[in-house]
């Protein structure tokens, strides 16, 4: 194993939002996997949180239970997680994943985790995460040697979405430094109103010096300031999208103002007026302006 392309207990968190009118703090659409740990071998987590008017799932896995991992089992890393959204796969005969075992006790170390290699097909659209999802990689690097910028475009060579895959020089949108960590992050937008194949993914590469119990605190903020970090995100990107809807459905009709005015307008100027047509054409031009 290249220690060059390794990296110290590597993380895959996927965060998908949903807007809710329930307000109970535990409700969850029943579309969502059920919350508790990943059962055996594997080792993670899926979390439900009611986040204001929003839904959180989260889906936190990593590869088999060792410390050093190569970045190449990140692309069945990801096929686990999608496995847990049954609604993601497309062939009616795929299995559901295992039912999860009791929730995990908030302080168990997330650091140490497992996982199994079984695949999934790429997914289909899905109810889930109609506000948005984020993608999450973290890992720790194993010396300071490490180029972050190399590790981070191998970790986008491996992950795959559908009908699109990351592409360094076209999505990088920003980097920088934050926990002791670096940072990239990669979005490619959804285009026009929503349409078409989109992703958004951040890349955090902790630096090599650190302690686990100290990486471990990091770990743990990093992701409570994600989970909200995406959520508000999200919400700006879809009340974008909003506002194009609405502003698409009101080009027509104003379109038509001009012409319902100058019509109005004639059928003053006329030496006799019907008021019955003018009462017709009156009711018309109301509908238009409602």
């Amino acid at each position: 194993m290249d220690e060059q392309d390794c990296l110290r207990f590597l993380t895959l968190d996927w965060f998908l939002y949903d807007l809710s009118e329930d307000s109970s703090e535990t409700a969850a659409s029943k579309e969502f996997p059920a919350p508790g740990d990943l059962p055996e071998p594997l080792d993670g987590y899926i979390r439900h949180q009611k986040i204001q008017d929003s839904q959180m799932v989260q889906i936190d896995c990593s590869g088999e239970k060792s410390e050093v991992k190569s970045l190449q089992e990140l692309g069945n890393i990801q096929k686990i997680v999608l496995k847990y959204i049954p609604t993601l796969n497309h062939l009616g005969n795929e299995p559901s994943p295992p039912t999860p075992l009791p929730e995990r006790e908030r302080g168990a170390d997330p650091v140490v985790k497992s996982s199994d290699t079984r695949h999934s097909e790429k997914p289909e659209k899905t109810a889930l995460g109609k506000l948005g999802s984020s993608w999450l990689v973290w890992g720790q690097l194993i010396s300071e040697k490490q180029s972050p910028v190399s590790l981070a475009q191998e970790i986008c060579n491996q992950l795959k979405f559908k009908e699109t895959s990351p592409n360094w020089q076209v999505d990088l949108i920003a980097d920088g430094r934050l926990l002791g960590a670096t940072l990239y992050e990669l979005w490619c937008p959804p285009q026009g109103q929503g349409e078409g194949e989109s992703y958004h993914l951040l890349i955090c590469l902790f630096d090599s010096h650190w302690r686990k119990e100290a990486l471990r605190k990091r770990v743990g903020s990093l992701l409570k300031h994600c989970q909200y970090l995406f959520l508000y995100r999200h919400k700006v990107v879809w009340a974008f999208q909003q506002s194009r809807r609405l502003r698409e459905s009101l080009q027509q009709p104003s379109r038509l103002v001009p012409q319902v005015t100058n019509q109005s307008l004639a059928r003053l100027e006329q030496s006799v007026v019907n008021l019955t047509e003018l009462q017709d054409h009156l009711r018309q031009s109301l509908n238009v302006l409602a």
